[in-house]
């Protein structure tokens, strides 16, 4: 089995040295479960497995996070997998032998980390794959993953939940309510407005001249609490940013924060016009607005409230223009969540709903 991409550094460590990622993690599960270090240091150690998964690499994965007779139960993927439990380190390479036979590529978005007692961990999870030999796209949004820890800090077992209603369940194994899970998250809501642009500014074409100072920069940003007001006004300051380049066809420097491989998932409506249910890749992001502008003409993004969930932002507003072959005049809701890590942004999912994009986040309007 090969690896889709070379191991970062971190990984390359911890896989010639496992004893160094079992002191970490026998260290972790002794922290107060709702200390905030447990709850970042939790969210970090489980975005770095999924992290691997994507890049199909289960050696970085079940040897350093898994208890040697783990079981890992599972539901929604019956097509995929030959049994509903596979058992200890050997079978769970199985199941990714048996993913990279039946899908020529998948990628795992991380949502909502949530350390739900002192040894349990809930994952939520949205699946894009596309079948290997079908060609087929498979999106699966609220999936989700619950975790029970031996007193090692180990996984001794993982109940993987593929299906539209799998974080529900998820909530419900773990004894917990989506209302419970809200309340765990921390979430701030500010008002957003948007100056418009016909052009640059000055601080847009320094941004575009050192972009390498850009994604350090808002690292160290997205790292902070979303209560810290540093935080707030980077994110603020650059949803501003690039919301009114993007209103201008000003696509490089909207985009500037995006990751190289960034994932976007399209709306229904919008795939039934046309357009690929999955985008994936910086430049194809640009295709994909191209083509938008192309159908659409220039629409208006008018964003009226930013929710910062943590690890994703949620954009709510609406969208406003004429539109380019009818000539009508247009005026609809919109939502767009954002998903960031080490300061890029690597999913986005629009929405042209409020109550789903609530619903996607986890959150009641």
């Amino acid at each position: 089995m090969t690896t889709r991409r070379p191991r970062p550094l971190p990984d390359r460590v911890l896989v010639r040295l496992p004893w160094l990622a079992h002191f970490f993690i026998a260290w972790l599960v002794r922290l107060r479960p709702g200390s905030a270090l447990r709850t970042r240091l939790t969210e970090w150690s489980f975005r770095r497995g999924f992290d691997a998964i994507n890049r199909n690499d289960p050696d970085a994965v079940g040897p350093l996070a898994y208890e040697p007779d783990a079981e890992v139960w599972v539901s929604g993927l019956e097509l995929v997998s030959t049994k509903d439990c596979y058992r200890g380190l050997e079978e769970y390479r199985d199941l990714f032998v048996e993913l990279e036979d039946a899908w020529s590529d998948w990628s795992w978005a991380v949502g909502t980390v949530l350390v739900a007692g002192k040894r349990t961990v809930v994952v939520q999870l949205d699946l894009t794959a596309r079948g290997r030999v079908s060609g087929v796209e498979v999106t699966v949004n609220g999936a989700g993953s619950v975790y029970h820890l031996s007193p090692r800090g180990r996984i001794k077992r993982q109940d993987f939940l593929i299906e539209g209603n799998g974080w529900q369940k998820v909530l419900e194994a773990a004894g917990l309510s989506e209302q419970a899970m809200s309340e765990n998250v921390e979430l701030v809501r500010q008002p957003i407005a948007l100056k418009s642009r016909s052009r640059r500014g000055l601080d847009e074409r320094i941004f575009l001249r050192f972009r390498r100072v850009v994604i350090p920069v808002t690292r160290v940003a997205w790292r902070l609490p979303p209560g810290s007001r540093l935080r707030r006004g980077v994110i603020l300051r650059a949803a501003q940013t690039g919301f009114a380049a993007i209103n201008r066809g000003d696509f490089e420097s909207s985009f500037l924060i995006y990751h190289p491989d960034v994932e976007i998932i399209t709306p229904a409506p919008l795939v039934a016009m046309g357009f690929d249910p999955v985008y994936r890749g910086r430049e194809a992001r640009f295709d994909y607005q191209r083509k938008w502008t192309a159908e659409w003409g220039e629409m208006r993004f008018l964003p009226t409230e930013m929710l910062d969930l943590g690890e994703r932002v949620l954009f709510v507003g609406r969208i406003e223009g004429t539109g380019l072959s009818s000539g009508a005049a247009v005026d609809t809701d919109w939502a767009v969540l954002y998903t960031l890590s080490e300061g890029q942004l690597i999913r986005e999912q629009p929405f042209f709903d409020h109550r789903e994009a609530f619903k996607a986040a986890g959150l009641s309007e």
